[in-house]
């Protein structure tokens, strides 16, 4: 709620110039006696500049001896009464002047903030009074005629709440009816304000309008009618029609302004509310997303409010027909909102229904639309109602719905009983599993209204648990156990342990959760007793086990130390890893192990060999075997476990075999390299023998037996040159010089060419060489003299151990693997494994 201070101090209107240009004193002074605003007229007469006077006490502006004479005043301002008074006030010029003293409170929600100090200068007044009462005398006279039709107007103005008034603009005399006194809050017996103090009878918005038309009726004579809000002395505002209009003399001059004011009070304080009505229920539809809308029957003229057009996404204000109000509802929703007008038109039926909405942008929406009908002389006239997108509440219900349904499924599905129990000690949610647990038939769990204490009355009379619920059934203390908010374990008849975890809840109910932990509780026992039979073996194994924390801490040391390395465990334990280590091989160490518990390494295990320093001194060779200790529920790296065994015997025999295998390579490389020099002297000769072979096997002098005896030297020359050809290629593979061509090459011709080579062999032996060729005539790019070498000597070998029947060669390329399958079959004798496994060999 604003207050004076507001009105006097607001920086976005004209209330400080306006009160600037009175003449006489304004303030406000707050309830502490501290000023916040002043007028200039403080210069004229205490010497302060208005920002000067800002916040200081009024005891330091006025002085002592003001302020005691004032102080009265100041005491009833400050309890919320008015107070008006006369002084004589000591300008700071010397001048003595006549005062008249106004001291308004600012009440702000029923309290006092301060008080608005108005302080006139009335010496001139007080001079003119006695002229006044003289010409008062005169004019009284004449008053008297005009006194009996004053009456009738002030009760004709009173009927109607009409004031009227003239202005002497001449004069500056102001003439009020009673009526206006009244209006304004004003005591009749008193002087009317002249025009220079009417600003303070106005809001400074209805003081601005208010003089502008003055100005203008005095200046064109042009007539006004304004709506002004005023505020009496009480502080009490209100409204008034203010008419004027200019009076002119007999030479046409305006000489002044009379009028009437009509107190319009009631009628704004009406509009008002049901603006401020609107607007609440605009923005209340608008936060909840509630429309309104209504339906004149008579005229079929519907009007939707804002948040109703909004929710239809047209413009506020948008009137639509009957007709597209109805289009706005999807095909099915069209015929029951058709029907639901229906009825109500014809019946009074009113509606509440959920339908599917297109709004006027194709936006689909579910609208939760109600209507009623309004009746007059017995018929419907109009029909009225609200209009919801109601779209998130519907999805909210339907995921409600599937939660609760999820969760319904869910907690008969865990592995824990769960049992949710009241204040009161009702049972208010069970699941299937706490009956399986409890072997308690559902029925009985769900039964109206049960009490746990029905349920432990149960438990107790069936003898279920036989440890962990001592003496339960002797009296309501002991049966409270199970509601005791912790963890508590009992034992029942059938030797599974249950574990009870209570728990409390906001609303003063209880959780209770059951949890089968027998396989629990037998592992633990598992496990403690293979830690005993762990701990015995360790103990006694030659190897050294230890465990390491992740911080790569030893805690635990093996007695084997003593025979391996020469310390006590005692000595160890506490240590880093990296103590003990040889420096060369600490890095690698640390490293390897930190990787580990991390658990960065596959299969969270891994081997390393190192040195450790005995305690006489020297270096030990030891092969680590680590593992990652591991959470069994969690999964969470625990500890690092270590084997560690000695292998100084092991790496001096590796050193020793390093050193034998060098001397080794390097003599295969030197018998290597004689070979193959080797094999290039011999080929040169052997290629000329079989030239002259070949020129003596065709001589025709030569009788049968010379070229028989020629033949049989030409294949052995022919055979020892493939030994010595084979070797070379052996020799070229073992000192890595053998190359492979990469040239196009014709399959079907290279192989031909193998198979015609081989057909006098062949010939010799009435021996049959089959050819098949699947190779679609491709060109492959490779080794071909490779190829021919390879095919050659299987069909060769082929024909040497084949006396009867046939050799076959089939050549079949794969397109889809890329790959050349050449395969040599004969008749021949069979490789048996012992030769099949020197062959591999």
């Amino acid at each position: 709620m604003f207050g004076l201070k507001n009105i006097i101090t607001k920086s976005n209107c004209s209330g400080p110039a306006i009160f600037d240009a009175i003449p006489g004193l304004i303030a406000y002074w707050n309830s502490s006696l501290r000023c916040e605003f002043a007028n200039k007229q403080y210069l004229d007469w205490f010497g302060k500049y208005p920002h000067e006077i800002i916040g200081m006490s009024l005891y330091d502006v006025i002085g002592e001896d003001l302020f005691h004479l004032n102080k009265p005043y100041i005491q009833g301002a400050l309890r919320g009464e008015t107070q008006h008074f006369e002084r004589t006030i000591t300008k700071i010029d010397g001048q003595v002047r006549q005062t008249m003293a106004s001291y308004i409170p600012d009440i702000v929600d029923g309290n006092v903030a301060g008080f608005v100090v108005q302080v006139t200068d009335v010496t001139v007044l007080k001079e003119t009074e006695a002229a006044l009462r003289t010409e008062i005398t005169k004019r009284e006279r004449k008053n008297e005629l005009l006194r009996k039709s004053r009456v009738a107007l002030h009760k004709a103005q009173s009927l109607g709440q009409i004031g009227s008034w003239e202005w002497d603009a001449v004069e500056d005399i102001v003439v009020w009816s009673d009526e206006l006194y009244r209006i304004l809050g004003c005591d009749p017996a008193g002087v009317p304000p002249s025009f220079a103090d009417h600003p303070k009878l106005y809001v400074p918005e209805s003081w601005s309008l208010l003089q502008q038309a003055v100005e203008r009726a005095l200046n064109t004579g042009e007539p006004y009618v304004l709506e002004l809000q005023f505020i009496q002395l009480d502080g009490e505002r209100g409204w008034l029609e203010g008419r004027g209009e200019a009076i002119t003399d007999e030479n046409g001059k305006i000489i002044a302004l009379h009028g009437t004011a009509l107190d319009i009070t009631r009628r704004k304080t009406v509009e008002l509310e049901l603006w401020k009505t609107r607007q609440f229920l605009e923005r209340s539809g608008a936060v909840a997303g509630v429309g309104g809308w209504e339906l004149d029957l008579l005229t079929k003229e519907i009007t939707w409010s804002d948040q109703t057009c909004r929710l239809h996404d047209v413009e506020p204000g948008h009137r639509p027909t009957l007709g597209e109000a109805i289009g706005y509802y999807t095909a099915p929703s069209r015929p029951i909102i058709e029907k639901a007008v229906q009825d109500c038109t014809e019946s009074g039926l009113s509606w509440d229904l959920e339908l599917e909405v297109r709004s006027a942008t194709g936006r689909t929406f579910w609208a939760n639309t109600t209507g009623v009908a309004v009746f007059e002389g017995g018929k419907a006239v109009r029909l009225i109602g609200a209009f919801q997108d109601v779209s998130i509440v519907r999805e909210a219900k339907r995921q409600l719905t599937e939660k609760s349904i999820n969760l319904e499924a869910t907690l008969d599905n865990i592995q824990q009983g769960l049992i949710k129990i009241g204040p009161d000690r009702t049972i208010q949610l069970v699941n299937h599993r706490a009956a399986e647990l409890l072997d308690i038939p559902l029925e009985f769990l769900d039964g109206p209204r049960l009490q746990f204490d029905d349920v432990l009355a149960y438990i107790d009379h069936h003898g279920e648990f036989v440890q962990g619920v001592p003496g339960l059934g002797e009296g309501e203390q002991d049966k409270g156990q199970l509601l005791t908010v912790g963890t508590l374990e009992i034992v029942r008849s059938n030797g599974k342990v249950i574990e009870v975890v209570t728990s409390p809840v906001a609303d003063g109910s209880v959780v209770v959760t059951y949890t089968d932990i027998t396989a629990r509780r037998r592992a633990e026992t598992a496990v403690q007793s293979s830690e005993v039979r762990y701990r015995m073996l360790a103990e006694s194994t030659s190897d050294i086990i230890t465990q390491l924390d992740l911080h790569l801490v030893r805690r635990y040391v093996s007695p084997a130390s003593r025979a391996m390395l020469g310390y006590d465990p005692e000595d160890m334990i506490g240590s880093h890893v990296d103590d003990f280590v040889h420096p060369d091989d600490a890095g690698a160490v640390h490293t390897m192990m930190e990787m580990l518990g991390a658990g960065a390494v596959p299969g969270d295990t891994a081997t390393m060999t190192m040195r450790m320093r005995h305690k006489a001194d020297h270096w030990i060779w030891l092969e680590a075997s680590v593992s990652l200790d591991r959470d069994p529920d969690t999964g969470t790296p625990r500890s690092l476990i270590s084997a560690l065994r000695d292998v100084t015997e092991r790496q001096r025999t590796a050193r020793h075999l390093d050193k034998a295998k060098t001397i080794a390579e390097h003599a295969a490389r030197l018998k290597a390299e004689f070979v193959a020099n080797m094999s290039h002297e011999l080929r040169t000769p052997l290629t000329g023998i079989l030239g002259i072979h070949d020129i003596l096997r065709n001589d025709p002098s030569l009788g049968q037996r010379q070229k028989h005896y020629i033949e049989l030297a030409r294949d052995s020359g022919r055979s020892l040159l493939t030994i010595v050809n084979d070797v070379l290629d052996f020799s070229k593979i073992e000192a890595g010089q053998l190359s492979i061509e990469k040239i196009p090459f014709d399959v079907d011709k290279e192989i031909e060419a193998c198979c015609q080579l081989g057909r006098e062999e062949a010939n010799k032996k009435s021996l049959q060489i089959g050819l098949e060729l699947e190779t679609s005539a491709v060109s492959l790019i490779g080794d071909p003299g490779r190829l021919r070498q390879v095919v050659l000597n299987l069909l060769t070998n082929g024909l040497k151990f084949t006396e009867k029947g046939r050799v076959d060669v089939r050549a079949r390329y794969c397109s889809e693997h890329a790959c050349l399958r050449v395969e040599v079959s004969d008749t021949g004798i069979v490789i048996t494994q012992a030769i099949w496994r020197l062959v591999r060999r």
